[in-house]
């Protein structure tokens, strides 16, 4: 079985489905159920191909200067630029960003807390000290980030608007559900830019070319 799941191409959940195996086998050992697990000596390698780790593209030491310099002159959305410099501070992962409250942030103290980070093996929450620089990048992104598109749209019920999937401010996506409208993105479409928070907001006469995900609960 594990084989034929590396058969299509996928190997990761080939070795998921390995470890859930042996998992079974030892619950039946410990419950009496069996007295040896057929599982136990086998390991990935024996059976699975190793596939070559390739590593995320990072950011050389000799190439810093240069990234900031591009991050200072970049021309998109405001709140795209300063959250770049923001992580450039903090070295705080993507997801942390986005995801981030004020009310982690205790700017008397200098600090940001962020209680839920998917770092594997971090439970407790992690304390970001911040500099005077960060505080003012803070400022600046709390002065425009309370300013949206959907703020220029009155939702029509029964009106579909097609959002990015990395648009989480919900207390304006549940003004639109409020409205008897819909929010929903298409399910394998990348962002071209941070500002495509909203794709779309038109009549339509036919079915959209591709899948819509809606994750919105009526």
């Amino acid at each position: 079985m594990i084989k034929k799941i590396q058969d299509r191409s996928s190997v990761d959940i080939a070795k998921r489905a390995l470890r859930k195996i042996k998992q079974i086998y030892r619950y039946a050992v410990a419950n009496g159920h069996l007295k040896l697990s057929p599982a136990a000596q086998i390991i990935p390698s024996d059976i699975l191909v190793t596939v070559p780790v390739q590593n995320f593209a990072c950011v050389d030491s000799r190439e810093l200067p240069q990234l900031l310099k591009n991050i200072e002159v970049y021309c998109g959305n405001p709140l795209t630029r300063l959250a770049m410099k923001l992580m450039t501070h903090t070295f705080t992962w993507t997801t942390e960003m986005i995801l981030a409250q004020w009310s982690e942030f205790d700017f008397d103290f200098r600090r940001w807390t962020i209680l839920k980070t998917p770092r594997k093996g971090k439970k407790t929450p992690l304390i970001v000290t911040l500099a005077e620089q960060t505080i003012q990048i803070l400022e600046l992104i709390r002065q425009i980030s309370g300013k949206s598109r959907l703020d220029a749209i009155t939702p029509q019920t029964g009106a579909y608007y097609i959002m990015d999937r990395g648009y989480l401010d919900y207390a304006r996506l549940y003004r639109v559900h409020m409205a008897g409208a819909f929010f929903c993105h298409p399910r394998q479409a990348q962002p071209r830019r941070q500002s495509d928070l909203l794709r779309a907001s038109r009549q339509a006469d036919r079915p959209p070319r591709r899948p819509l995900h809606c994750p919105q609960r009526r």
